[in-house]
């Protein structure tokens, strides 16, 4: 199902342009990807499960053809730029907890697992938070 579909999804994406925390990627003048990332926890996160002042990853999109090739791991890392530029101390991020390939990519780049609950907004869904904390150094 294309993303503009899913319900609430396009809403999301108008709030964070009004807020200006989407970055796209673009290959050779095409969108390949986005990301939207906010120094602010959304009120689904289980309590004190994202360290206080961290930027959060609501979405990471990529292209799923060869134009998509590495976007996703360089959208993450402008996300620990902007992270860093905000001065937090990590990142954070959910996921379907459903899927081991989410799994695998999240741990390939440090996030580790912290939690996870169940979103009972339309059907119950099992999701995974993941923090990566950052160093003062870099």
């Amino acid at each position: 199902m294309p993303f503009s579909r899913i319900p609430g999804f396009p809403g999301r994406v108008t709030d964070w342009t009004r807020q200006g925390v989407i970055t796209l990627a673009e290959r050779n003048g095409r969108c390949v990807g986005m990301l939207a990332a906010a120094p602010m926890t959304p009120p689904r996160i289980p309590a004190a499960t994202v360290p206080d002042g961290s930027l959060f990853i609501h979405t990471v999109m990529t292209d799923r053809g060869p134009g998509g090739h590495g976007v996703g791991t360089a959208l993450l890392e402008e996300a620990e730029r902007l992270a860093r530029a905000h001065h937090a101390p990590a990142l954070a991020l959910d996921h379907w907890a459903g899927s081991p390939e989410l799994g695998r990519i999240y741990d390939e780049h440090g996030y580790a697992k912290v939690a996870e609950y169940t979103d009972e907004h339309d059907e119950p869904v099992r999701n995974t938070v993941r923090v990566r904390h950052l160093s003062a150094t870099g």
